[in-house]
């Protein structure tokens, strides 16, 4: 009887498991197990994983559509939340739309959902393969825009961890403004301190045409298909395009203005730093640096999280070498 009291107490709730492969849920596919694993659908289930945390002394980790993120072969020792929320509440201003989001919403839908009814801002976002949580914590951006711009308020969970151990202790509610979200380049205080779960955001949105909304994602869409590998498993840019000052222009490009003229801000994109180091192609186990683009790199054949960080510090290496520049992931690493 004593064994069946035991079993009883530390029967899992409903909503999480043990021992999940996080492969599953990683766009690159690779990447050992979650200890734990929970997909909340809503801030009360949100609650409870962070509540079992709390009781079971865990590390915690969020993801959305884990496109932006290299797992661990050895996987994550503590317990991975799902954010799943999807609920969507818009109210009409003087100049637009208010938008209230679920973080668990996959931006291109959104985005087409919204065009349909004429609410428009976030066009330059058609075709990132993100969710709106993970879009606001990257502060992911391209054509010149990003998340900020949008952004209004964010509600998040903040999470308290032990200082040492860096085990969840408690967590509270909180509405972060725009400002306090300190937006920057392809990063926020979200990703930057790792201790908000985002559970939804307030966007504000403009009215749009139709069917010039339409040709906008149509456009952006097709633009990424033709210049990103998305036939091979991914995450995105694994680094940020590096801002030189005009030393550091000058020693690359020498003489030849005609070709820095063609950067502007002194903004290198790092794709063009790795074609130029000849190492475009370049392949460790199963990881290759693309061919199609050089700031991806691709899983052609069952890749593992040491081959990518294996090429990423030959690639880092190179640049470094050659150029003397430092370049850095937009990444995150997950369980190392």
């Amino acid at each position: 009887m004593e064994n069946f009291k035991n079993a009883e107490k530390h029967k899992l709730p409903e909503n999480i498991r043990e021992n999940v492969s996080l492969k599953e849920y990683s766009t690159f596919k690779i990447g050992g197990n979650a200890h734990y694993f929970c997909e909340a659908q809503d801030e009360e289930k949100t609650k409870g994983a962070l509540d079992f945390a709390v009781e079971n002394n865990l590390l915690v980790f969020v993801i959305g559509k884990g496109s932006n993120l290299l797992i661990s072969d050895k996987g994550f020792g503590g317990i991975v939340i799902k954010i799943e929320n999807k609920d969507v509440e818009v109210v009409g201003t003087e100049d637009g739309f208010d938008a209230k989001l679920g973080a668990g919403i996959y931006l291109t839908k959104m985005i087409l959902d919204f065009q349909k009814d004429g609410m428009g801002g976030l066009e330059w976002a058609a075709g990132i393969p993100a969710t709106l949580g993970g879009a606001i914590a990257n502060n992911a951006g391209a054509h010149g825009k990003d998340m900020s711009e949008s952004v209004k308020t964010v509600r998040v969970l903040e999470m308290n961890f032990h200082p040492q151990d860096k085990y969840l202790e408690s967590y509270e509610i909180k509405d972060i403004s725009q400002a306090d979200c300190q937006f920057s380049y392809r990063d926020s205080i979200f990703k930057t301190t790792k201790k908000f779960v985002i559970l939804n955001a307030v966007l504000s949105l403009e009215k749009g045409d139709k069917e010039n909304m339409q040709k906008v994602i149509e456009d952006n869409v097709k633009n990424r298909i033709e210049k990103q590998p998305l036939q091979y498993p991914n995450i995105g840019s694994i680094f940020k395009n590096p801002v030189l000052s005009d030393i550091e222009m000058s020693k690359i490009f020498d003489k030849d203005l005609g070709a820095r003229e063609k950067f502007k801000n002194n903004t290198i994109p790092a794709g063009w730093l790795i074609e130029q180091a000849g190492i475009k192609g370049m392949q460790i186990g199963g990881a290759q640096i693309s061919e199609k683009h050089a700031n991806f790199i691709v899983n052609i054949e069952n890749a593992t999280a040491e081959d990518v960080t294996m090429l990423i510090s030959l690639v880092k290496h190179k640049i470094r070498t050659k150029f003397n520049v430092q370049l850095h992931e937009e990444i995150e690493y997950v369980g190392f």
